[in-house]
């Protein structure tokens, strides 16, 4: 079957602590594959559904969607590990459709969604593993524009804490794995560094960089962290 490439621009506007930075995050859509952001691919073979109708579309009847409007709708479900496992094609999207929904991001005092890493170094955490451990995951923007300053401050405080703290800082950043190891590996031994985590931003509806989540060790969402509140991170985990 010949591939069927559509090109689909997406602009949305991140906000970093002292700035916004506007970004394009572009997706190329295939009979056999997506390309989402910069990085992350998934194939839409046997996931791709009609939302109304709830049946599955074959990628025949996807190429003849396509071919009637090229500004194809869809919207992705994505799975602990960041992937999309349902893609649903909305034959009339609502409005605003496509933006990321505050109301749907993870809320303090629920269970937080699960969700399976793997750093840079190529370890893997698996959030159902660390129950009755503090787990801190800051979202964060390419490194080359991402607020080093705020980042600098998250640094120190958790520097600062002792060695026999259970606690687990995780950083999920957008950029590659090439260019963490390079600006932010040696910051910090003890945050865990996590590459290529658009999915991931996707599937906790992360509005601005940076964001940064504090998880009980009941995994229930303990607090979104503001920037004046880093310092807190010590008597909150004690």
């Amino acid at each position: 079957m010949k591939k069927l490439i559509l090109p689909v621009l997406l602009a949305f506007l991140f906000s970093c602590s002292k700035k916004t930075v506007p970004i394009q995050e572009s997706t190329k859509t295939t009979a056999v594959s997506t390309t989402i952001g910069f990085t992350s691919r998934f194939t839409l073979n046997d996931k791709l559904y009609n939302k109304v109708t709830g049946e599955p579309i074959s990628m025949e009847e996807f190429a003849k969607i396509v071919k009637e409007n090229p500004n194809v709708p869809l919207e992705k479900i994505y799975d602990k590990y960041g992937v999309p496992e349902k893609v649903f094609y909305h034959p009339n999207p609502p409005e605003n459709f496509g933006k990321r929904n505050p109301e749907l991001q993870p809320k303090v005092g629920e269970p937080f969604p699960q969700f399976v890493f793997q750093t840079i170094d190529g370890k893997e955490i698996d959030l159902e593993n660390l129950k009755g451990k503090w787990v801190l995951v800051r979202f964060d923007f390419f490194t080359e524009v991402m607020n080093k300053e705020d980042f600098a401050q998250l640094v120190e405080s958790i520097d600062q804490l002792p060695k026999s703290s259970k606690f687990i800082p995780i950083l999920c950043s957008m950029d590659n794995k090439e260019n963490l190891k390079r600006d932010l590996g040696s910051l910090s031994k003890k945050i865990e560094l996590v590459s290529d985590g658009q999915g991931f931003s996707s599937k906790y509806q992360i509005m601005r960089f940076p964001t940064t989540i504090l998880i009980a060790p009941d995994q229930t969402l303990y607090k979104y962290l503001g920037k004046n509140e880093y310092q807190e991170i010590g008597s909150i985990i004690e």
